[in-house]
C-alpha cells in the first residue's frame, strides 16, 4: 500500500501494488561470457535460487530470455519463475536478494587450477620435469569454488605441476624445488 488514510490523491497516483501468489518472476543479468556457457535448450532449464542470508532454497525454471542489452551494465536478462513461492518453506518474499545457480553446458578438456595460480596477466606457471618454471598464457573460461577452469592444450601432458602461489619474481626457466608428497597439488583434466 502506497498511501495512508486521509491523503490527497491525483489521477494516476499509485495506491497499492498487487502480487500474484501463483508464480514469482526473477530477472537476472548475465554477461556475454556467461550466456556462452548456458545449456541448450535453455527454456525450461532448472535453476536453483538461494537466499544466502536465510539459507532458503527454491526451485525455478527459465521461462524467457531478454532480447536486448541493458544500457547500464551491457548485460542481457534471463527470466526465471518460481511457482507457489509463498507456500514454500521458507517463503520466497518479493524483494529478496537471491543467487541463481544454473547448470552450464558440458565442456570437455578443461583443466581446474587454483584461482591463485592464475596471475592478473593471465599466466599459469607450470613446473616441468626438470623442476623449472614454464609460463603459459591461458584464459579462464569460468571460476567456481576457488578454481579457475582453463582449456587444456594438446601439449599439456599429465601429470601437471602448477605453481599455486606465483609471484612477480618468477622467470621462465627458474629452477625451483617443488613440495613433495601430500603437499603437491596435481591437477587432472576433466
Amino acid at each position: 500500500r502506497s498511501v495512508n488514510p486521509g491523503e490527497s490523491l491525483f489521477a494516476g497516483d499509485a495506491v497499492a501494488s498487487l502480487y500474484s501468489t501463483d508464480a514469482m518472476e526473477i530477472r537476472i543479468q548475465l554477461s556475454a561470457h556467461q550466456w556462452a556457457r548456458l545449456p541448450e535448450p535453455l527454456l525450461g532449464s532448472p535453476v536453483t535460487v538461494k537466499d544466502p542470508q536465510q539459507s532458503g532454497i527454491w526451485e525455478a525454471r527459465v521461462v524467457r530470455q531478454g532480447r536486448s542489452l541493458s544500457q547500464e551494465s551491457r548485460q542481457r536478462a534471463l527470466f526465471l519463475q518460481v511457482k507457489r513461492f509463498l507456500d514454500q518453506t521458507p517463503p520466497l518474499l518479493p524483494g529478496t536478494f537471491v543467487q541463481a545457480e544454473i547448470a552450464g553446458r558440458q565442456m570437455d578438456g578443461l583443466l581446474a587450477v587454483p584461482e591463485a595460480a592464475l596471475t592478473k596477466a593471465g599466466r599459469v606457471w607450470f613446473v616441468d620435469a626438470d623442476n623449472r618454471l614454464r609460463p603459459r598464457h591461458l584464459e579462464a573460461l569460468f571460476f567456481e569454488e576457488g578454481h579457475a577452469y582453463i582449456r587444456a592444450q594438446a601439449e599439456m601432458a599429465p601429470p601437471l605441476r602448477v605453481a599455486v602461489h606465483p609471484n612477480s619474481s618468477f622467470t621462465r626457466g627458474l629452477l625451483v624445488q617443488p613440495l613433495t608428497d601430500e603437499k603437491v597439488h596435481k591437477y587432472k583434466l576433466r
